[in-house]
């Protein structure tokens, strides 16, 4: 809609679909960092399987970890809430939970399988654990999240 000299720009309404294209790029940079994060799980087991099968308990189990509590806080954060104190309060509120899933998985995983994972076994789970958050990290940029932003 153009405006003319002298009108209103607040009375011009707004671009149809403009917040739920906001959404749906979120949603698609989750779904691709998820999506990198288990193609990386996947490289990894294969190659702990080829190399050290031992390890391969712990290594996916830490994977998983990471893999449920990305996972969870996505859901969590874009739950569909709208203004800028809801967003806020949407990814606090999705932080707690991923803790709250690390901090469970963990718990059962050392509850559970404390003398299989245990040792020097704890350092493929810790490890692959680490490399999945640190490809969270690198997801967007690799997704090309950061060129959308300057279009």
């Amino acid at each position: 809609m153009v405006s003319g000299a002298g009108t209103d720009r607040g009375k011009q309404l707004p671009m149809a679909g403009s917040e739920n294209l906001a959404s749906l790029s979120l949603r698609s940079m989750l779904w691709r960092s998820l999506l990198l994060q288990g193609l990386l799980l996947v490289v990894v087991a294969m190659g702990l399987w080829w190399k050290a099968s031992g390890a391969l308990g712990p290594a996916v189990a830490g994977g998983m970890i990471a893999l449920l509590a990305n996972l969870a806080s996505g859901i969590v954060a874009l739950g569909g809430r709208r203004g800028a104190g809801a967003v806020m309060a949407a990814f606090l509120a999705a932080e707690v939970v991923k803790l709250a899933v690390i901090i469970l998985g963990f718990a059962l995983v050392f509850g559970l399988f404390a003398d299989r994972f245990g040792g020097p076994n704890a350092l493929p789970l810790i490890g692959t654990f680490g490399l999945m958050l640190g490809v969270q990290w690198l997801g967007p940029l690799i997704s090309g999240a950061s060129r959308a932003g300057r279009r």
